[in-house]
């Protein structure tokens, strides 16, 4: 089963990578990928474009061309079959991190994720889990790695009451 596994929305560096669930190397030629809910067929891949076994493939800016432009959707990505009939896998940010798994329909929002949130890296808790986290680095072609620290945390606090007085 093909995941979207991470994508990287960075206007100078953007990508998205695929992971294989299999045991075994899927052909994913002829499906396609997109960055626009009401265009599921914006680029198919190649006929000949594979993904290993228990592998990670990242589609760079190259791949992608200029018209995939994730920094300026409201974090939505999809790969569907190669009639556009069904969605293998989709991820929408615009519903607090919310994924839209295998043959579930698009959904999409009039709200959206603020731009400086969307250009952070995004990617599944351990390869191929079901949960999406902000990730601390980009990690493309590479296993998922520590996620981002997210919001204020206090670790520890030290605190020295007044003495009392009396009056």
């Amino acid at each position: 089963e093909a995941r979207i596994n991470e994508f990287h929305a960075d206007p100078t560096a953007p990508f998205v990578e695929l992971f294989n669930a299999n045991s075994v190397a899927l052909n994913l030629g002829g499906t396609w990928i997109s960055d626009d809910p009401q265009n599921l067929k914006k680029l198919q891949l190649p006929p000949d474009f594979h993904l290993p076994a228990r592998g990670l493939v990242a589609l760079t800016r190259q791949q992608l061309g200029e018209s995939f432009v994730l920094a300026r959707t409201t974090g939505f990505v999809a790969l569907t079959s190669a009639k556009g009939d069904r969605v293998i896998d989709a991820i929408q940010l615009d519903r607090g991190n919310k994924t839209v798994g295998k043959n579930a329909p698009v959904e999409t929002s009039s709200t959206s994720t603020p731009p400086d949130q969307i250009t952070l890296p995004r990617g599944r808790h351990s390869d191929g889990g079901t949960e999406l986290v902000v990730l601390r680095e980009p990690t493309p072609g590479q296993s998922n790695r520590a996620r981002a620290p997210v919001g204020l945390v206090i670790n520890e606090i030290h605190y020295h009451a007044p003495a009392s007085r009396s009056d």
